[in-house]
């Protein structure tokens, strides 16, 4: 069974192990983080369960991330421009599928979907915000993710 994750207390789906009917083999394994990505997306998934899926999140979306903006790649503008791509974010040139920004699709549709309800405080939310997410961000309420930033 899969469900987007919109409260940060679920156990995250990432792994797609939640409540298999059949039990799956041993031998399983979990579709790419890539295409974990974009189902999450789709879903409306508003929690992330790690900073190297936020980081690619973004890159797909061609936005810029805590890694590009230290390695002083990165103007204060959270969409990528095409032309800004080889000068500062060369690495994201092949990772945005975007010729413009998603980023009003996204807010239209996560708005949409929440019916109302806030997601400012989310890890969308904030990203779709052009706001930082800190490691704090992804550990709160005492859930422990595997990966650390």
């Amino acid at each position: 069974m899969y469900s987007a994750r919109v409260t940060h207390a679920l156990q995250s789906p990432e792994d797609l192990r939640f409540y298999c009917i059949p039990s799956l083999p041993s031998s399983w394994r979990a579709p790419s983080r890539s295409t974990m990505t974009h189902l999450h997306l789709r879903a409306g998934q508003i929690y992330l369960m790690d900073p190297p899926t936020c980081e690619q999140l973004c890159r797909f979306l061609g936005l810029s991330t805590k890694a590009i903006q230290c390695q002083g790649r990165s103007r204060r503008n959270p969409m990528v421009l095409s032309d800004q791509k080889i000068e500062y974010t060369p690495c994201l040139l092949s990772q945005c599928a975007f010729a413009e920004s998603p980023i009003p699709f996204l807010k239209n549709l996560f708005a949409y979907r929440r019916k109302g309800m806030g997601y400012s405080m989310t890890h969308m939310g904030k990203i779709l915000a052009a706001l930082p997410l800190i490691e704090e961000d992804f550990n709160r309420g005492g859930f422990q993710h595997l990966s650390e930033c």
